[in-house]
């Protein structure tokens, strides 16, 4: 997971640039660690820590465990589906070598099981499929507004939101079934 928590701080440190989209895919793509990034970092794993300290056994760790899978498939289908912010890079190379019709269909049939499957899992996996759809309109909305489209980082900055947010609604559903 190291190269999607790199994405994830990468997009942070561009996203906090408050520029130009052309000065924020140039951030992108430099090998440097803002204070952004380390800011983000270290805040989401402690985030990551404490939801983690909340989960119990059953449901909630079913539900985490089918997130991480969700996470991976969802963010190669908006790789697939998204335009590519940057023509000629890394995720562009990706889109291109993939045959597209198959790959979505695959990552659709895994994404559709995954999620399924949560819904079976009661209120861990209704919350965590609640606050991972969320994630995905946000970050969709957020990538077009401010790169025009997706790379490989922001990728990895969707899966390892996507994956905090659905451990989160894990613990928040089992919270909630265990209030009534």
């Amino acid at each position: 997971g190291g190269i999607h928590m790199d994405g994830f701080m990468d997009t942070l440190d561009a996203r906090a640039a408050w520029q130009s989209r052309e000065k924020r895919l140039a951030i992108l793509k430099d090998s440097h660690t803002g204070a952004f990034a380390v800011m983000g970092c270290a805040g989401y794993l402690l985030a990551h820590a404490g939801i983690l300290s909340q989960a119990g056994p059953g449901p909630v760790a079913w539900t985490m465990a089918l997130g991480f899978v969700l996470s991976r498939a969802l963010s190669a289908l908006n790789l697939l589906t998204m335009p590519s912010a940057r023509p000629g890079g890394m995720a562009d190379g990706f889109i291109r070598s993939a045959a597209p019709r198959g790959v979505k269909a695959a990552l659709g049939i895994t994404a559709g099981l995954c999620a399924g499957a949560m819904v079976l899992l009661g209120p861990a996996g209704w919350a965590a499929l609640a606050l991972g759809g969320v994630c995905w309109a946000l970050f969709r909305r957020m990538a077009l507004a401010s790169f025009g489209g997706i790379t490989g980082d922001l990728a990895g900055f969707f899966l390892e939101s996507f994956e905090l947010c659905a451990a989160l609604g894990a613990v928040l559903g089992q919270g909630l079934e265990a209030a009534l």
